[in-house]
């Protein structure tokens, strides 16, 4: 039987709960040993990237502002928790 699907937006909010809740756990940066472990700010960016795909007129045909401001936000924070960590 399948399982019935829940609405993009559901599923949007499930997704940035998570990475929310990853970047409050992942460290700054992994010991050498760790190599390619994703870091705290590598979820910021994949939170950033998920927003601007639903803020894009394929997820957003009625282009609500509310959801470009989020994306925008979300890659700001991004940058600075990445510049804030080393990265460049």
């Amino acid at each position: 039987v399948n399982a019935k699907r829940n609405k993009t937006s559901e599923c949007i909010a499930f997704i940035k709960q998570d990475l929310d809740s990853a970047m409050a756990l992942l460290p700054a940066a992994w010991a050498t040993t760790e190599y390619s472990r994703i870091t705290r700010a590598g979820a910021a960016a994949i939170k950033g990237r998920i927003l601007l795909f639903y803020a894009s007129p394929q997820f957003n045909p009625d282009r609500e502002v509310a959801r470009w401001e989020d994306a925008y936000n979300a890659n700001l924070a991004a940058r600075d928790l990445c510049l804030q960590d080393g990265y460049s």
